[in-house]
């Protein structure tokens, strides 16, 4: 769990480390609801549950479309529930 993650923070991944997700890609490969349901793209993607009062799991979603199980990458733990509404494709830094 990463704890106390503020509005203006990033996450950083390797490129390559989530298959072909990068920063050019990310705004598509990056779906954010209630139930941390995959967009249908059929893409590798991250997918983020934001129905947690102040706190946000992100998951790794291989194939694309739920054929596969998503796999949990962290839980984040905001310092706001207001902050966890910013949490963004843009939160994405790719090295």
């Amino acid at each position: 769990m990463i704890q106390d993650f503020a509005q203006n923070e990033h996450l950083a991944f390797a490129i390559g480390a989530f298959g072909d997700i990068n920063g050019s890609n990310i705004a598509t490969r990056f779906s954010a609801n209630a139930t941390a349901a995959p967009a249908a793209n059929a893409s590798a993607q991250f997918l983020f549950d934001n129905s947690g009062g102040g706190i946000g799991r992100l998951f790794f979603d291989a194939d694309g479309n739920g054929a596969g199980s998503a796999v949990l990458v962290t839980t984040l733990q905001f310092t706001s529930p207001t902050a966890l509404a910013y949490f963004s494709a843009s939160s994405f830094l790719f090295f």
